[in-house]
């Protein structure tokens, strides 16, 4: 046997998980403390805020949050008007106009160009010498020919279409101050259309030649060339492009579409937040950190009391620090209160399914004992009380009648127990886990030691 002091000390994790375990009854009742705490501390804090007037800095918040929700809200809804109105114009727009459904391949357009000619007497008033043409102020006249037609059953008749409101796409007027003309065309889906819309257009600038027009400066309007034609010419292509413009309305259509959509699932999604409790503010997550804190803080004083603590509580310190080989160990389970309950659910898993019974225990022990060549005569040392041992000598006797079995317990308060141990052919280490003191052992070594015994094994009970 030696001592061995400075053998840094193994921890069981095992051991140390149901060191706590076992304490779950005060872990608990930290826990409940903790949590009573915090909110305890949590309802006074906003009470004595409320009771100043004031608002706490989460209501606070929860005021900008609800101001800043109401603004989101508003500005969604707002979009989503906007752009539904303006679906609903696009869509009324692409079901009547007729121009957005021309085809641009098959398109007619019907054309009347017209000269614009001043009096004679007009242009000898013009001061000599003069750059002015009056042509030009009478050309303007004739810019918006259909705009001046009032008669509703006379449109629909002439454009074959109900929807007057979109007619004016159908007609464009182009006027030219070089030459003093005035070119109208009229585009149709068949040529009956196109006619039928030009000579609509044929009156009404003769019936503005006769009236507003004239009003500007005395003149002549002579038609000079009437023409019917299947798709867009040249003197057309540069300002009217079908396909380009259907294509352009379908893709703002779509863009619109998918704009829309994404603003109701915005609002879909647009949550106020909850409003805060008063004064049982935050209440239940307070209470839930107070809780956790609580059991943590117990947790970790129970693993620091059990890293620091002097017993004996791993049995491989024994062997390595005394340099003596353990003969039998009796497992049992460490509970506090008695294996019941919970503590009976955590025995089991401490144990195992094949944990060794006590008579296995002590029959292996008396058959090792026996084949040691011992002696006749062998002395269980202890620091434990005499009390503990009483059992286990009884239960060992009746396996070893041929042995006188003797107790020195209270070895570190007994004087005798030097002489007791020199006296004895062997001595046996008996310690119990858990609760034996390595201070206590190592001064029970010591005279051990001194008094040259013949120390043979240990046994934990």
């Amino acid at each position: 046997m030696r001592l061995n002091k400075n053998q840094v000390a193994t921890i069981s994790m095992k051991d140390l998980a149901f060191h706590i375990l076992y304490r779950w009854r005060s872990i608990l009742l930290a826990a409940l403390i903790g949590a009573l705490v915090f909110c305890g501390y949590q309802y006074l804090s906003v009470k004595k805020i409320h009771d100043e007037g004031k608002l706490t800095k989460e209501e606070r918040q929860y005021q900008i949050d609800l101001q800043e929700y109401g603004e989101q809200l508003a500005s969604n809804r707002n979009m989503i008007n906007v752009f539904t109105k303006l679906l609903q114009e696009q869509n009324t727009y692409l079901d009547k106009s007729s121009y957005i459904h021309l085809s641009p391949q098959n398109v007619w357009v019907s054309s009347i160009k017209y000269l614009v000619k001043p009096d004679q007497s007009v242009i000898d008033a013009l001061p000599q010498g003069s750059s002015i043409d009056p042509a030009d102020s009478i050309l303007s006249a004739y810019a918006a020919p259909l705009s001046e037609i009032q008669d509703e059953e006379e449109l629909k008749k002439s454009f074959g279409t109900e929807n007057t409101e979109y007619v004016s796409e159908l007609v464009i007027t182009s006027t030219n101050t070089n030459d003093n003309t005035v070119t109208v065309y009229v585009l149709g889906a068949t040529k009956e259309d196109a006619q039928a819309g030009i000579e609509l257009l044929k009156k009404q600038m003769d019936a503005l030649a006769n009236g507003k027009a004239n009003q500007f400066t005395k003149h002549q309007l002579i038609l000079v060339s009437e023409n019917v034609t299947r798709g867009i010419g040249n003197d057309l292509s540069g300002k009217i492009d079908l396909a380009q413009k259907q294509e352009t309305l379908s893709k703002t259509i779509e863009e619109n579409q998918e704009t829309l959509q994404k603003a109701r699932q915005k609002l879909d999604k647009l949550e106020a937040n909850g409003e805060p409790g008063a004064p049982g503010l935050h209440l239940p997550k307070m209470g839930t950190i107070g809780f956790i804190m609580g059991a943590a803080i117990m947790i970790l004083l129970y693993a620091v009391s059990y890293i620091l603590s002097d017993k004996l509580n791993n049995t491989k310190n024994l062997t390595e620090r005394y340099n003596l080989p353990i003969y039998g160990e009796f497992k049992s389970a460490s509970c506090l209160h008695g294996c019941k309950g919970i503590d009976k659910i955590f025995s089991k898993w401490e144990l195992g399914k094949h944990s060794p019974k006590d008579k296995d225990v002590y029959d292996n022990l008396a058959a090792l004992i026996t084949e040691k060549k011992t002696g006749n005569s062998i002395l269980l040392v202890s620091t434990l009380s005499a009390g503990l041992l009483k059992d286990f000598k009884e239960a060992l006797t009746k396996r070893l009648p041929d042995k006188t079995i003797e107790i020195q317990a209270d070895a570190t308060k007994n004087s005798e127990m030097i002489s007791n141990a020199s006296r004895a052919d062997s001595v046996i280490i008996t310690e119990k886990k858990g609760i034996s003191s390595l201070k206590d052992m190592d001064r029970m070594a010591e005279t051990l030691i001194i008094s040259e015994a013949n120390v043979i094994g240990a046994i934990i009970l």
